[in-house]
């Protein structure tokens, strides 16, 4: 039934295994992002820092226009600030090149998008594989059907999305995102179109893959009855952040 929450193959716990020392994976110092300029300019972001380690979820909080949306792409390297550093594990990249960040998006991040995204006319399993291919990685069957059991959807690899219920995309989705072992997992919005239940399993599925394999995960949400899965709640307004 769409909707429905399904019983992943791996349980979760409520009380995760210690986490590993942490690494920092993502600095931001003094960084602003400025649409426009004049009397017309938007300051989407206002000098922030920030520090995220890996082995832990972080959430981003704030109200529609604050800045959210803008904020995940430059720490994604999506896109580059008007002013500051960006550094991914140490690495400044606001200097390097168009290509030279693409590559660094490409070894260090995966993306889980708002809308999912999961190609209609592909399985489960495709669409976990075509992660590998956009990422020039060669295809590794053995690895998207084990990603596919770490997040409990082993079941759905021959499956279509339409035959699939909102949670289970969402959780193929997950497994497609971490395809090629990123380090950085970004996540806009992951429990949009998903109910309560589902809701919930996403991020606390989301939590425990942060610390069982080292990831740092940073989610954006409006949903305040799920900020009790972070590790930390950061909460962004008119381009400020604050903890």
């Amino acid at each position: 039934m769409p909707g429905a929450l399904t019983q992943p193959q791996t349980k979760l716990s409520l009380h995760p295994a210690p986490r590993p020392a942490c690494e920092t994976a993502l600095e931001l110092a003094n960084v602003s992002k400025t649409y426009g300029s004049g009397a017309g300019a938007v300051h989407a972001l206002r000098g922030v820092d920030l520090h995220i380690g890996t082995g832990s979820l972080s959430l981003i909080a704030g109200p529609s226009g604050s800045g959210k949306s803008t904020l995940l792409s430059v720490l994604g390297c999506l896109m580059q600030p008007s002013a500051g550093s960006v550094r991914v594990f140490g690495e400044a990249l606001e200097k390097r090149s168009e290509s030279h960040r693409s590559s660094v998006r490409r070894v260090n991040f995966g993306f889980v998008f708002q809308g999912i995204h999961l190609l209609p006319a592909l399985t489960g399993l495709e669409n976990v594989l075509l992660a590998g291919e956009i990422k020039g990685l060669s295809a590794s069957e053995e690895q998207a059907r084990s990603l596919m059991a770490r997040v409990g959807v082993a079941e759905l690899h021959d499956r279509l999305p339409k035959d699939m219920s909102g949670g289970q995309r969402q959780r193929v989705a997950i497994a497609r995102a971490l395809f090629g072992k990123p380090r950085i997992l970004l996540a806009d919005e992951p429990t949009a179109a998903l109910d309560r239940r589902n809701a919930a399993a996403t991020l606390e599925l989301l939590r425990e893959l942060s610390r069982s394999l080292d990831v740092a995960v940073i989610v954006v949400s409006h949903d305040r009855s799920l900020f009790h899965y972070a590790d930390r709640l950061l909460e962004l307004e008119d381009g400020r952040l604050k903890e």
